[in-house]
């Protein structure tokens, strides 16, 4: 077929090769972006829909203290009750009537007072750990929350790519993990964080000596620990492990300092709460 070649104008041959890789790169990260995110988004929404399914703990504790409630008020009436009732009528402690249904196969007050008794304390046990798991799902989805915006703000693939490492190879010891931790690695460095309060409590006892200690200065944040065996860590290192203690920390853009220090500078008073001295500061630029 016949050609007819189409001339462009370029009057700076390096610019405009540096303008089609750059557009090329863009493209290239925004598909990057879009796949890791889809990933985070499918977890985090797992997780919302477990919150959202949730009974209200108030409630169980309001059922549990009702149970108890009634307890007390079969035990009080324990020589009304002729075992052959379908509806109780007694009266509760201020004098006012009250119905109560007894359970299927119990016949006296004190059965029954019993497994009312029970009742409610399950009731509360059960509310108790709804409580506990509704924390752990709150701190789940914040942490991921950061996640998906620490993806979203990244400027490079190199940035999209530290915060997902390739699966190590199989070994037959199972490396023992923690689920208020997440690690990441940088040319061959693990860089641990702590996910939440019970993380960076697990990362202050488990880390060692020489290991290198990150946390906001003068404000709460995430604890990062970089595992090294006493050689110097190049900069970019330090740099990536104070920019991971930024981003899963705070959602604002802007400039922020990062204090780190060896793991052995650094006392735990109580918690996560810590005091550190002989520490270097690094500044880590959102905007």
């Amino acid at each position: 077929p016949s050609f007819a070649p189409i001339f462009y104008p370029i009057d700076n041959v390096k610019d405009f090769l540096h303008a089609t890789y750059d557009d090329y790169a863009a493209l290239g990260l925004a598909r990057l972006k879009k796949e890791k995110s889809a990933l985070i988004s499918k977890r985090l929404e797992q997780y919302q829909n477990h919150l959202n399914a949730l009974v209200e703990e108030e409630e169980l504790f309001v059922q549990a203290a009702y149970a108890q409630h009634i307890g007390h008020i079969l035990l009080a009436n324990i020589s009304k009750i002729k075992g052959y009732e379908t509806t109780l009528e007694l009266k509760d402690f201020d004098g006012t009537p009250i119905q109560i249904i007894p359970p299927p196969g119990y016949r006296d007050g004190a059965s029954m007072a019993e497994y009312f008794f029970k009742k409610g304390k399950k009731t509360k046990q059960k509310g108790l750990g709804q409580f506990r798991e509704r924390q752990n799902l709150e701190e789940k989805i914040h942490y991921l929350q950061l996640f998906l915006h620490t993806i979203q703000e990244a400027s490079s693939p190199d940035e999209v790519l530290l915060l997902f490492p390739p699966k190590r190879a199989r070994t037959k010891v199972k490396a023992k993990t923690i689920d208020g931790i997440e690690e990441f690695w940088a040319d061959g460095v693990k860089i641990s964080l702590g996910k939440s309060e019970r993380g960076n409590i697990e990362l202050l006892k488990n880390s060692r000596a020489r290991d290198i200690w990150f946390h906001l200065k003068d404000r709460p944040s995430a604890h990062v620990i970089v595992t090294t065996d006493k050689q110097e860590l190049p900069r970019h290192i330090l740099e990536a492990a104070a920019k991971l203690c930024v981003d899963f920390s705070v959602f604002e853009k802007g400039t922020y300092l990062v204090d780190y220090t060896p793991r052995r500078e650094v006392r735990v008073q109580e918690g996560a709460n810590v005091l550190y001295s002989k520490y270097h500061t690094l500044t880590i630029d959102k905007r």
